[in-house]
């Protein structure tokens, strides 16, 4: 007797991907012709493209495509710029300087990502290792009321005026106007300014700018800026004065040493609640920040009266 048959299941598709034939590849390849390239050299540019390409060897018909597309703007633009068609073209400097002529952020990186995937593969040799990133420090966190008002008693009860309105400088420009300590040491009094009901500070040097303190500082600010006037807070204005201030506060209050980028960090987070900046993350879906910094790079820069208004809107006075 024969064995009864048994209804066998086909089992999954295994035909080849017609995307991954190294046939579709190769024609992809043989039929790729750049029209953006000028016609006098149009024929040396698809020559050398197709050769990186299949030097490369792209995976996929689309991965092949876009690899020509991308050497032939690279090779064109080579011999505009008088330099030879040969794998030691693909060297970063040289693919630097191509991408350094895209005017689109977006452009520009998805460029050097493909030049730089053809480069470990077609000159290997000429490729330096990329660099080890560096390690983050944490971010220094805030400080909360309490720890504020704490600090505040503190500078109020030093021996003399000078340690009083420095302490209090430090505090209170730090965490109501989110200054560095740099940015401090330069400061006089006639630098902070009363418009209305805002307080501001005008801020000197390479990130000059006009800040809105915050209300719960503005008075022990305007204090600070009746005492020292047209003269500087800090004179001399060296790193050693902030350190001295920072000792001798440490030393009679017995509180933790107080830290000039936590102050910062606290004027920043002061901000990022009122705006409903994590709500709007959380919306958003987003997890990394250079996006945001992208668009606003595209965004018309606020004048100073603009950033005063909107910071100050809700105030409380």
């Amino acid at each position: 007797m024969k064995p009864e048959e048994t209804n066998r299941s086909p089992g999954p598709d295994r035909s080849p991907d017609p995307e991954r034939d190294p046939a579709a590849i190769e024609a992809a390849i043989e039929a790729y012709r750049p029209l953006g390239a000028p016609e006098a050299v149009r024929d040396e540019v698809t020559g050398f493209a197709r050769q990186i390409v299949r030097a490369a060897g792209p995976i996929s018909r689309g991965r092949a495509k876009r690899t020509l597309s991308q050497v032939s703007r690279f090779s064109t633009w080579a011999l505009h710029a008088g330099l030879p068609l040969e794998d030691e073209l693909f060297q970063q400097d040289t693919i630097e300087r191509f991408v350094s002529t895209i005017t689109s952020e977006a452009g520009a990186r998805t460029s050097r990502g493909e030049l730089r995937w053809i480069a470990r593969r077609v000159a290997p040799h000429l490729q330096t290792p990329d660099p080890l990133p560096l390690a983050r420090h944490p971010v220094s966190p805030w400080y909360t009321e309490d720890e504020l008002t704490d600090y505040l008693a503190a500078a109020r009860m030093q021996s003399t005026r000078l340690r009083r309105m420095r302490a209090t400088a430090i505090i209170c420009l730090g965490a109501g106007a989110g200054l560095g300590s740099r940015e401090i040491r330069q400061l006089r009094g006639t630098d902070i300014h009363r418009r209305g009901h805002a307080v501001t500070v005008e801020v000197s040097g390479p990130h000059a700018r006009v800040v809105p303190v915050l209300d719960r500082f503005t008075e022990p600010v305007m204090k600070v800026a009746n005492w020292a006037r047209d003269g500087l807070i800090f004179d001399p204005p060296t790193s050693n004065r902030i350190r001295c201030t920072l000792d001798v506060l440490e030393r009679n209050s017995e509180l933790p040493r107080l830290e000039p980028r936590r102050l910062r960090n606290t004027w920043l987070a002061t901000h990022l609640r009122r705006m409903g900046f994590t709500e709007f993350l959380v919306a958003a879906g987003i997890t990394r920040s250079q996006t945001l910094f992208d668009l606003n790079k595209r965004e018309p820069q606020p004048t100073a009266e603009q950033v005063i208004e909107t910071l100050t809107r809700d105030q409380q006075w």
